[in-house]
Parts: C-alpha cells; structure tokens; sequence
C-alpha cells in the first residue's frame, strides 16, 4: 500500500509538473505576440454587397482592359512602379542560362541580377512550413501557389470608376468605421488589382518581421 501511495504521489507531482510547464509555455507565447491596436480588437466586419452590381460590372471590364496590357507577376510588379532601392546588398549577377539557381531569388526588372523579391520574410516561412493550411507539397507547386498577377496603380483620377467606389458613402463609412477616431483622413494614394487563379494562396504569418517591404518611391515623396 506504501508503494501505491508513494507512485501515486509521483504521478501527481508529474501532473502537476507537466500543467505548470505548459501554463509557463502559454504565459510566454501570449506575452510574445505583437500588441494589437485598440481600434482593430473587434470583430470581423462582413459588409454583403458593399460593390454593386453597376460598379462591379465596370470594374470588370476595366480589369480585363488591363489585362490586354499585362499583368505583372507578384515577383515582379516592380514593372509597375519604382522604389528606391531594388536590392539591399543579396543581388548576384544572373547566370548565363537567365534563370536564378536559388529558389528565394527571382530576376531583377531588367533580367541582369538575381535578386529577394519583397516581403521574403512572409514568402520563406510559408514555403518552409507549407503556410496556415500545412501543406505538403514541393517547393516548385508551394511557389506556384503564390504567383498571383496584378496591377499597382497610383492616379485615382485617372478611372472614374474606382474614384466614384472610394467617394461613395458605404465605403467611407466603413473605412472611417475601422480607422482610429483620431486618424479619420481617408487618402486612398494607392488601389491595387490581384488576380489570382484556383489553387491560388496568400501566405500569411504573424508575427513577422515588419518593414521589410521596399516602400515605392511615390509612398517616400509623400512624407
């Protein structure tokens, strides 16, 4: 009876061990994440229909008029605007085959280095952990997933459509609805197109790191 005793104690004191170590484990996990906004600790807002069925149908045909033109790859939108730096140091001239033997790097806009494309931080931790749905797949098909194709653009003015969206009262609404009460300057100096095709992901970590993305020169001159 003494020794069922004794290994009944163990066990407890195990118990006890293993919750204690957890509960520190979880304690350091909380206290490690980055600090939310208080104007973003809410819940998902779903807003049906805040493009309607007129505007979409403009905006589609404009997408498809852009489409005619081109889109850029995501590792190469840089043919849509300019930043101030394309590499930071990593660029290697580009072999004499034109294609980058390291799976992280991709060509310059004129095919003449090897270079990061941005947000590596966000693309490496997704091809190494397959993303939030842990995929299985080759480096190859994981990369594929995130080609999407779009167009960067800067001149609001210069397609009335998209203007006429950013002044309308249900989406002022909803963007001042989101924006802190001390920051309610709407300046929409940017609007992108991304078209992505089925299979397609957006790799997504949190944390990651913050300002690794080069900023377009047209982001800089406005500061």
């Amino acid at each position: 009876q003494l020794c069922v005793q004794s290994m009944r104690v163990v066990s407890a004191s195990l118990v006890a061990l293993v919750a204690a170590i957890t509960f520190l484990c979880h304690q350091t996990s909380l206290s490690a994440r980055d600090a939310i906004p208080p104007h973003l600790l809410h819940d998902a807002i779903v807003l049906p229909d805040l493009i309607d069925a007129e505007a979409f149908d403009k905006l589609r045909t404009l997408v498809r008029k852009l489409g005619a033109e081109g889109f850029a790859l995501n590792t190469n939108d840089l043919k849509d605007y300019t930043t101030e730096h394309e590499h930071i140091g990593e660029a290697i001239p580009m072999p004499i085959d034109g294609r980058c033997s390291d799976v992280y790097m991709v060509p310059s806009v004129d095919k003449s280095l090897c270079i990061l494309p941005g947000r590596i931080d966000v693309g490496r931790h997704y091809i190494t952990t397959g993303g939030v749905d842990g995929l299985r797949e080759g480096t190859t098909g994981l990369i594929a997933r995130t080609l999407s194709f779009g167009r960067y653009m800067f001149d609001l003015t210069a397609y009335p459509v998209v203007k006429s969206l950013f002044q309308s009262p249900r989406f002022q609404n909803a963007a001042r609805a989101i924006c802190p009460s001390e920051a309610q300057h709407l300046d929409p100096f940017q609007f992108n197109f991304i078209v992505q095709l089925p299979g397609q992901t957006v790799p997504y970590t949190h944390p990651v790191a913050h300002s690794m993305a080069r900023p377009p020169l047209q982001t800089e001159d406005r500061k």
